[in-house]
């Protein structure tokens, strides 16, 4: 597989990344990323499908950072606005905004709602090591993703309608973090 650079955090998921997308990929294929930052990740996955039909947005916090590509739609609203004015459901769903329980459990509720059955939502920073670190936005405890998706019932799959399909650790020596893929069944 030819590995694209998804930026820094998402170091070492390259092949598992684009693995899930291609598992999830029927036209049309729709792409949400949920917390884009630079958007290395958004343009990887648009340069990834280059050759197919394909719909991708980006939604963030608004921010003096502007990004854009004739592909991509880029949005600088909340996710919880995004998901009540969006019409379209997702193949695949990038959950990689704030990390704290409260905004990945409202993330996932909100994506779980426009995802396609057969479609993969993938958690950013969802590995054992990571948790704890980096304060976030919503209270400033630290990365919290693995206890909101133990609670959402994805982990131990007992979320109906839902199964894990993968784990990834990343690669720490390069300041990568690890992945957790769940599809819609």
């Amino acid at each position: 597989i030819n590995m694209k650079h998804l930026g820094i955090c998402m170091a070492g998921n390259e092949e598992d990344f684009f693995a899930h997308i291609d598992q999830s990929y029927s036209e049309p294929f729709v792409y949400f990323e949920i917390g884009i930052a630079s958007g290395e990740t958004l343009f990887a996955v648009d340069d990834h499908l280059k050759d197919k039909e394909r719909t991708l947005y980006g939604v963030d916090v608004p921010s003096s950072t502007t990004i854009g590509r004739e592909n991509v739609t880029v949005l600088r609203i909340g996710s919880d606005t995004f998901f009540d004015q969006i019409k379209l459901k997702a193949n695949f769903i990038l959950i990689d905004a704030c990390h704290g329980h409260p905004c990945v459990t409202r993330d996932f509720l909100g994506a779980e709602q426009h995802i396609k059955p057969g479609g993969i939502i993938c958690f950013h920073d969802a590995d054992e090591e990571c948790q704890g670190k980096h304060p976030q936005h919503c209270g400033g405890r630290g990365i919290d993703v693995r206890q909101a998706l133990k609670d959402l019932g994805l982990l131990d799959n007992t979320r109906e309608g839902w199964i894990l399909l993968k784990e990834t650790t990343g690669d720490k020596n390069r300041g990568g973090n690890g992945c957790a893929f769940f599809k819609k069944l």
